[in-house]
């Protein structure tokens, strides 16, 4: 999926601060992974954890972080919901040309960093300057001194407090085999799968059979059927839900793909494992 900026003059920038309403308090995906030519900022206030996943790796961040995304790169972000403010800067390397020789900014590599971390005093700073950006934008779009505040915005990150490491381990097959594991239940094929690490088919195949033995097709079922035998001994949901909960479009094909893994029927798994609970 790619998201961009608008064509027309005067598009090759935005910028907000805005706060959503609290709602439910379950992690959801804000976006599935999609990729923009633009550049992209995202600061997150929540009152809970936030995962940034950019390329086939995953942060954890919190309200002191900086998450940056370069053009092209396949990104999205997990986070509560409840009590959130957030800034969102979108730009064009071409719409601060014009301060990169005098401010001495250099764009790739304050963007060769996916994730940042700042003091609150940082922190409250690079606030300030998108909460100006902000109003400005709202009052003149194409006003010149936007231009400015980004330079100023991009020197301060240029220079966090700290940078944050990815999550669990470096190699491509572990980096595949903990994004099945958290998005089983979404359509996902080896062509999505080679969009998100940037890599080919073949490097997906033989990374996924060297981490965990198994087939692409293999891995996927075998982790659906045990998220689905967890909810059949655990939800009163009816067999139907749980087929489309772990990523099954057809209750019919759930059902077979279910017997093969287990030997039973959904319906026959269920009644045993409550059969044993009960004694």
């Amino acid at each position: 999926m790619k998201y961009e900026l608008g064509t027309n003059e005067g598009e090759d920038f935005l910028v907000s601060v805005t706060k959503s309403h609290a709602q439910s308090q379950e992690k959801r995906t804000l976006k599935n992974y999609h990729t923009h030519e633009h550049y992209e900022i995202i600061n997150i206030n929540s009152n809970s954890k936030v995962t940034f996943f950019i390329c086939g790796r995953e942060y954890e961040c919190n309200s002191n972080s900086v998450m940056l995304s370069p053009p092209g790169a396949p990104h999205y972000i997990v986070r509560s919901f409840a009590g959130v403010k957030r800034i969102l800067i979108n730009f064009r390397a071409e719409y601060i040309d014009i301060f990169k020789e005098f401010c001495g900014i250099d764009i790739d590599s304050i963007f060769k960093n996916s994730a940042v971390r700042f003091s609150d005093e940082n922190m409250d700073i690079l606030t300030d300057i998108a909460a100006e950006m902000t109003n400005e934008f709202k009052k003149d779009r194409k006003s010149p001194r936007l231009r400015l505040l980004l330079a100023l915005f991009l020197d301060r990150i240029s220079c966090p407090d700290s940078i944050i490491e990815p999550k669990g381990g470096s190699s491509l097959g572990r980096r595949i085999y903990e994004y099945i594991q958290a998005n089983y239940f979404e359509a996902i094929t080896i062509e999505m799968l080679c969009d998100v690490f940037m890599t080919n088919r073949n490097k997906i195949c033989k990374s996924i059979k060297e981490e965990s033995g198994m087939t692409f097709s293999e891995l996927l079922h075998a982790t659906r059927i045990k998220r689905a035998c967890e909810l059949l001994k655990n939800e009163k949901m009816s067999i139907g839900r749980i087929s489309e909960k772990t990523g099954y479009s057809s209750l019919r094909y759930f059902s077979d793909v279910f017997k093969k893994h287990t030997g039973l029927s959904p319906s026959g798994y269920r009644k045993n494992v409550t059969r044993a609970d009960d004694k």
